[in-house]
């Protein structure tokens, strides 16, 4: 790992993680980035850090050892409790609060228990205290104002129409039905079931063509939602986008969710990422 100042031998699934790298797409290599990039960047903000220092992006994770002194915070999926243990501490540890920035001393235990079942991915950003740019300590994501109310307020999934939408026989069932998110599932992407008939669509087998974050598309078994580290073409026909706000928010979806989609126009789209630009602001 890059100069990360925690250490793991306890097992669990995280990795490092940073912003998308553009540019590459041509020889197949997608952005990729953080799954929740919104969470990602908000903890690097609190931080005063560059907004693309690394960070880790936990799925499971029982503990990390502090080899370095760092300010740290936690955003993304919430953990029922998270803990930090002093060195050759006599006292009970302190309890760490999500969106709050705190000072870790080398050598203290940052313990993780009881996964909360809403979200799935937690991020831990750090900087060294050297690096800091004002007072951090205590510092919170609440003193920023609602950061959220970008998100759909019906807790929906928003799409726009894809390049092959004009080809689906029932252009309403899509948005109408509730959706399952299967087992067949990773940082590529997931396919969904519904209890209903699959959509279909009329038209020839198609060419494979350039798809992005959050394509829909609809395959022989169901549709699939590509995410961060998907493919850069595809052969299926492309009914939706999800826009690209909603697309952090699946990267805190998890097997067995259920969700609901509602098409949106472009217009719609760019008025949204521009109140997600505004709610990050107020930190940055």
């Amino acid at each position: 790992m890059t100069n990360i100042p925690f250490k793991n031998d306890s097992g669990g699934l995280f990795k490092e993680i940073g912003p998308p790298v553009f540019g590459q797409q041509h020889k197949g290599v997608a952005p990729g980035g953080a799954m929740d990039c919104f969470s990602y960047q908000t903890g690097n903000a609190l931080l005063a850090a560059d907004l693309s220092a690394p960070a880790l992006e936990i799925i499971f994770v029982p503990s990390f050892q502090v080899v370095r002194d760092c300010n740290f915070t936690i955003t993304g999926a919430r953990y029922g409790s998270v803990t930090l243990r002093t060195p050759a501490s006599q006292t009970a540890p302190t309890e760490i609060e999500h969106g709050v920035v705190y000072l870790a001393k080398a050598g203290s235990l940052l313990e993780f228990k009881d996964k909360s079942k809403l979200g799935f991915r937690t991020y831990l950003c750090f900087v060294e205290p050297e690096n800091s740019k004002q007072t951090l300590v205590g510092k919170r994501r609440e003193q920023f104002g609602e950061l959220f109310q970008w998100v759909d307020p019906d807790g929906k999934i928003r799409v726009v129409e894809g390049p092959e939408f004009k080809y689906l026989v029932d252009k309403k069932a899509f948005t109408a039905d509730y959706w399952i998110i299967t087992n067949d599932f990773s940082d590529m992407g997931f396919r969904l079931m519904t209890r209903e008939e699959i959509p279909r669509v009329e038209m020839d087998n198609m060419v494979s063509e350039a798809v992005a974050d959050g394509t829909v598309q609809l395959t022989p078994k169901g549709p699939i939602i590509l995410l961060k580290h998907r493919q850069t073409v595809g052969g299926y026909p492309r009914i939706f986008n999800i826009i690209s706000a909603d697309v952090d928010i699946l990267g805190q979806y998890a097997p067995g969710q259920v969700l609901q989609f509602k098409k949106v126009s472009i217009e719609d789209a760019l008025s949204v990422a521009k109140e997600k630009e505004k709610a990050f602001s107020r930190i940055s």
